[in-house]
């Protein structure tokens, strides 16, 4: 009877936590966070096009936040309470669309969506834009190699001439297996989003296709096998954590963005919730409509949830919301694993994961022996990645032997103006020569003056 009475209490508490119905003993939610990825969409190599199918997955979000947080909302869209960002693709500006769509369906046309920079400069929600990978091509270049390498030996050369044929290519034979992996695996994960069957060759090679797709991610998005250069640029998602933190001051309660699934994973490695070294998990791209939420609470606590739409195609796509564990760090240092804690031990843990770069900021941090392997330490900005990470970081772009930028020369790193010495010494003792013919010219005229002045005087001679 106990054990029937525990497992009644469990359910109800699991539905009430799934559905954010607060108990009275929880404080009230008082400003709630998220972050989701893009719905459904068409293939990469097919535009990346938002599907219809997308755009009800992120309706269902909409009435998901409609229910959960109608007390706390304004009734009808107001800017200055309802945040929303988002990338400058159209699959996430439609997703955003559509989520006010139903959260606000009076006035969601109404509902401006504050974009990003371009894609090339969105260092917040794309965190694989950083300039700074622009310097690490050689070393991009090195694991790309060894991947191809493991390609050809898990997948086969069968395989990858399917993998041509499936995306109408004819190098995934030759020099080009990892961007044939990241698109063949992105073809099975959109035919699965929109209810296709996969074909026998692609059904049997996902496993290994996944790990290997599970390896590129992790790489470009968590952690690329150096300590001290991850370090020193902290974790990607920082800076979006950081506009969280900064957001619990300001008046908004609802702040959304909209962006990729990179985005979301690198927030999940600020967060805590997984590891930069944990390939088998970090290296799992966020689903189609994954959200991070968080909630700020009237007792100045924060808690986090994950939420996932019901993949099935066709069905209404209702959302789960379930508790996320992230890291928190009290004031003696110690991490603590939870879904909630309070504000002030969630903000120092998130700041502990910033970059430990002194000047600069970190998509922007120059190592310097990648500005040596990527032929940036000279004068002149060699076309490519080079010319590239000098116009987009002006600030960090030349080496302490050549400080200056000349951006109207081409964006060359100019060195200090060298000074004649030998030239300064002339030019100052002519100077002083000068000097003192003036003073001696003056004490002469003076003195004349008084001689004069004095005979005259004596003499009783007026003009």
């Amino acid at each position: 009877m106990q054990l029937s009475l525990l497992l009644i209490s469990f359910v109800v508490l699991s539905f009430h936590a799934s559905q954010h119905v607060w108990a009275d003993n929880i404080p009230a939610v008082t400003r709630v966070f998220l972050v989701h990825r893009h719905g459904a969409r068409s293939t990469l190599h097919g535009g990346g096009q938002l599907t219809l199918e997308g755009k009800h997955m992120l309706k269902a979000l909409g009435k998901y936040l409609n229910t959960s947080y109608r007390g706390i909302l304004p009734q009808r869209y107001d800017k200055d309470t309802v945040k929303v960002k988002s990338t400058s693709f159209a699959r996430t500006m439609q997703s955003a669309q559509a989520v006010l769509s139903t959260l606000y369906p009076d006035s969601s046309m109404n509902a401006p969506i504050v974009l990003m920079n371009s894609p090339a400069a969105d260092w917040v929600l794309i965190p694989d834009s950083w300039p700074t990978d622009r310097l690490r091509a050689a070393k991009f270049a090195s694991f790309t190699a060894s991947l191809n390498k493991e390609a050809m030996r898990d997948l086969g050369m069968n395989t990858l001439t399917y993998f041509d044929t499936l995306l109408g290519v004819s190098n995934c034979t030759t020099m080009a297996q990892v961007w044939c992996i990241v698109r063949a695996y992105d073809v099975a994960m959109t035919r699965q989003a929109e209810g296709e069957s996969l074909d026998i060759i692609l059904s049997t090679n996902l496993p290994r296709l996944t790990a290997l797709f599970k390896k590129y991610f992790h790489f470009s998005n968590v952690y690329q096998n150096d300590a001290t250069f991850q370090d020193n640029i902290g974790t990607r998602g920082f800076y979006l954590a950081k506009d969280w933190v900064d957001g619990v001051t300001l008046d908004a309660v609802l702040w959304m963005f909209s962006a990729h699934d990179s985005t979301l994973t690198a927030l999940y490695n600020t967060l805590g919730v997984i590891s930069r070294t944990d390939v088998e998990h970090s290296g799992n791209a966020p689903q189609f409509g994954e959200t991070i939420l968080m909630e700020y609470r009237a007792d100045s606590s924060v808690a986090f949830h994950r939420g996932l739409p019901d993949p099935t195609y066709g069905s209404a796509y209702s959302y789960t919301f379930t508790p996320l564990i992230v890291m928190c760090q009290r004031a003696d240092g110690s991490i603590i694993n939870t879904t909630e804690c309070n504000f002030t031990e969630w903000r120092r843990f998130v700041m502990s994961q910033g970059p430990k770069v002194s000047t600069g900021i970190a998509p922007c941090y120059a190592d310097p022996s990648d500005i040596v392997q990527s032929s940036c330490d000279g004068e002149l900005a060699t076309p490519g990645a080079c010319l590239t990470f000098r116009t987009l970081c002006p600030s960090s772009a030349c080496p302490a032997s050549r400080p200056f930028l000349d951006a109207a020369g081409g964006y060359r790193c100019m060195a200090p103006p060298t000074q004649d010495v030998s030239a300064d010494v002339a030019s100052t003792a002519e100077q002083e020569t000068k000097i003192a013919g003036i003073v001696l010219t003056a004490l002469l005229t003076i003195f004349c003056s008084a001689v004069g002045i004095r005979y005259l005087t004596q003499h009783n001679e007026h003009p």
